[in-house]
């Protein structure tokens, strides 16, 4: 093994060890006072994680749900249920665990868009954030939420990698997609995020190699987007046979309706958010050193593209673009509470502000390992 190699090894596992450490801080932080039965006031104060308990208990006694928004967030804690036991604190520990996770792939991601630096700074900022730490406590549906959506981001950007021509992984790309919706509408910005770029390639292929594969591909990814859903509809239509009154289990496409279109309408109907709309939540939430990592490090990346130095680096930069276009877009006329809706943003928003730390902090690496060999050579 060349010195070199030797070198990377030990970088990578020296990387590795504080990713772990800064997982073990994650999880306390999020797990904080719920092993003792002594939770934070905020759980007292927040109703609706204790009503997805009872709904997910319901669901495992009964077979039948008295509730069905987020249906797929009731499915988790039912599923909870059976691993943790009948435990007061088992969903809060449930969206701690997907917290956590939520943690490692944002790890991932960094480093392969960027540097092990930078995502090793990401998933920090991310295991730091106000938001990210009460949605994990609270046993939101948002957490689960961020998971299968940076899930389904990775696996598509392995697939397209790897140049994997096989069904099943945009399969699984598209009903990761799909869960983050049947989870929580918040995060739609992400499902619209992979089909665009799906589109891209297959145009893409289609220019270069006049390769019609890539089309087959979209239509793979936007069906299975639409199983979760399709699922959830049918466990929804089996649940109402059980009930005397089957018209208080709304349908979560007709949910979504409402959602999406009548509520707005009922708000006044659509409108355009100011473009620093997010920022300005974000900024009140997490704090103004956030905000302004996010708009350094994504004036760097789109500066280094623009000069054809940091190609590698335009995945990343496209994606972290696109979630926060359709977070724009697809809050438009929202009356909704702005700290449910920046959930969606939040995992481009570490992303993009640990790239100009880990930028300092990859040349300061770089520069001490070249003294270091310069004083061997004397």
């Amino acid at each position: 093994m060349s010195a070199r190699s030797a070198r990377r090894e030990r970088t990578d596992a020296f990387f590795l060890a504080l990713e772990l450490f800064v997982l073990i801080a994650a999880f306390r932080l999020r797990c904080s006072g719920i092993f003792h039965g002594n939770l934070p006031a905020v759980f007292i104060r927040h109703r609706e994680g204790n009503l997805y308990l009872e709904w997910g208990r319901e669901l495992l006694m009964y077979g039948r749900m008295g509730q069905a928004d987020p249906i797929g967030h009731i499915i988790l804690v039912a599923l909870g249920e059976v691993t943790f036991g009948d435990l007061p604190f088992q969903h809060h520990l449930l969206t701690a665990f997907f917290g956590m996770l939520s943690i490692a792939v944002t790890y991932v991601l960094g480093r392969r868009w960027f540097s092990r630096a930078i995502g090793l700074l990401a998933s920090a900022i991310m295991a730091i954030s106000q938001l990210h730490i009460l949605f994990s406590r609270w046993g939101e549906p948002q957490t689960p939420s961020i998971f299968f959506a940076l899930f389904g981001i990775l696996v598509f950007d392995t697939t397209i990698r790897r140049a994997d021509n096989s069904c099943w992984p945009h399969i699984l790309t598209g009903g990761l997609s799909g869960m983050v919706v049947v989870l929580h509408l918040s995060l739609g910005a992400f499902p619209l995020t992979v089909i665009s770029l799906a589109i891209l390639y297959a145009l893409r292929a289609l220019k270069r190699e006049k390769e019609s594969r890539g089309l087959w591909k979209v239509l793979l990814i936007g069906g299975s987007m639409a199983l979760p859903m399709l699922g959830s509809e049918g466990i929804v239509r089996v649940s109402r046979l059980f009930l005397e009154d089957p018209s208080q289990l709304a349908s979560p496409m007709g949910i979504t309706f409402i959602d999406l279109w009548v509520y707005n309408q009922n708000m006044g109907g659509f409108h355009m958010p100011l473009p620093l709309y997010w920022l300005k939540i974000l900024w009140q939430v997490e704090g103004a050193w956030l905000v302004w990592l996010v708009v350094a490090g994504w004036a760097y990346v789109a500066t280094q593209l623009m000069k054809q130095q940091a190609r590698g680096m335009w995945r990343g930069f496209a994606v972290i673009t696109l979630v926060y276009s359709f977070t724009t877009l697809f809050t438009m006329g929202s009356g909704w509470r702005e700290e449910y809706y920046v959930a969606g943003l939040l995992p481009a928003a570490v992303l993009t502000a640990a790239i100009v730390p880990g930028v300092l902090i990859r040349k300061g690496w770089e520069q001490s390992l070249r003294n270091g060999l310069e004083r061997k050579s004397l």
